[in-house]
């Protein structure tokens, strides 16, 4: 069972998991010119408390906010909603290709970024669909704005989600926690991945099986830099995902990996678990399964859920 970083829920907070004694995070590419000066790491610690501080007052904020409000009120409605059950979060990447998607008929499921792409090879409508990077939102957020089903934002990027119906915000939290419990805020952990993992856990799921995590991509790029397309696109199951034109950045998969290792350690201690279904995916930090004998499989017994609030 995960104690939790914050224990009350007063004003909507976000209840965190404890994250293991021997995960520290890597150097984020924000921080690492300032780590390569003399007395970096010093300067990052005074930088991270100011930005700490001024993070916890925009939470607040938000929080008493009308989109809070209503956010909070979905995600409560969300809790637990699918207490004890497998679920599976569908990653977007080429590996779908190879996948029998007809196996999620009567599954629940949550898509990410532009995964509403898949709509015709899916045999009934998602959970909910998360959508985190600015990129995405501000040149796909009209159509994502269309989709009729629940979506999970980031607060500081609403302005590109045109209707408040269904939608669900989260301020940006700079304490990189897995969510146990989701209120008014969110790190988003350097890739959608992590969002949908603590979605997954929000809603009870005693088991998450991930598919199209390939976790590798055709050449490398820095994470910082905004990255166009050219020609098709080779990292995603349509070759139109990031179209040519396309502007998007490289991920960061180291730090992608601490965002799962977090997630693991927060289903574990509960009981619960994380199976790797991607065909021949790169990603070593989950047990790997195959996707139709996990979804065939029971989930972990409901009872290794926490009955706390």
């Amino acid at each position: 069972m995960p104690s939790n970083v914050d224990s009350g829920r007063s004003h909507g907070e976000t209840q965190f998991a404890d994250p293991p004694v021997d995960l520290r995070p890597p150097i984020t590419p924000r921080r690492q010119k300032l780590y390569e000066l003399p007395f970096g790491r010093q300067a990052a610690a005074v930088r991270d408390r100011a930005e700490n501080l001024r993070a916890k007052r925009r939470i607040r904020v938000f929080a008493g906010s009308p989109d809070g409000r209503r956010s909070l009120e979905i995600f409560d409605a969300l809790y637990e909603q699918q207490r004890g059950q497998s679920g599976v979060i569908v990653c977007n990447g080429p590996s779908l290709n190879e996948t029998d998607l007809s196996l999620l008929t009567d599954v629940p499921y949550i898509l990410m970024n532009r995964g509403y792409l898949l709509a015709d090879r899916l045999p009934s409508p998602p959970v909910a669909l998360c959508a985190g990077a600015e990129l995405v939102l501000e040149q796909y957020g009209d159509e994502i704005a269309d989709l009729d089903t629940t979506l999970i934002i980031p607060a500081e990027h609403k302005h590109y989600i045109k209707r408040t119906d269904q939608v669900a915000y989260t301020a940006l939290d700079l304490r990189w926690l897995f969510a146990t419990r989701i209120g008014s805020s969110l790190f988003p952990g350097y890739t959608i991945t992590f969002l949908a993992l603590q979605l997954a856990y929000h809603l009870g799921w005693t088991k998450a099986s991930i598919i199209g995590m390939d976790h590798r991509y055709s050449q490398g790029g820095d994470p910082r830099v905004i990255a166009t397309t050219q020609g098709s696109d080779p990292n995603h199951f349509d070759p139109n995902y990031f179209g040519h034109g396309s502007k998007w950045k490289w991920p960061a998969l180291q730090l992608n990996e601490y965002s799962y290792k977090l997630s693991r350690a927060a289903f574990e201690a509960a009981g619960r678990r994380v199976v790797d279904c991607t065909v021949n995916g790169a990603c070593e930090v989950f047990a790997k399964g195959d996707f139709a004998l996990e979804l065939a499989s029971p989930p972990p017994a409901a009872g290794s859920i926490s009955d706390e609030p």
